[in-house]
């Protein structure tokens, strides 16, 4: 498997789910897409409260269908959290 890119290095803010910024290339198993931006993308910690998704649009990078996205920034299968 190739490397990825160095996953975040500061805490994400709990405000959002996905990519913090806009992204010209997607990283692994990411798609660039347009996606209320609450709740454009899975969380790999179900246990948590679920985000009230409103119809705030945006285009960026979110996880692929199938994928959330981890404490470390980085979209992995659904199953293996």
């Amino acid at each position: 498997q190739t490397a990825e890119a160095t996953p975040h290095t500061q805490e994400m803010p709990s405000l959002f789910w996905g990519a913090l910024d806009p992204k010209i290339v997607c990283r692994r198993n990411e798609e660039c897409t347009t996606r209320p931006l609450r709740c454009g993308e899975k969380r790999c910690q179900p246990w948590r409260k679920p985000r009230i998704c409103k119809r705030d649009l945006t285009t960026r990078c979110f996880c692929k269908n199938g994928f959330c996205r981890n404490s470390e920034g980085k979209c992995i299968r659904i199953k293996h959290w």
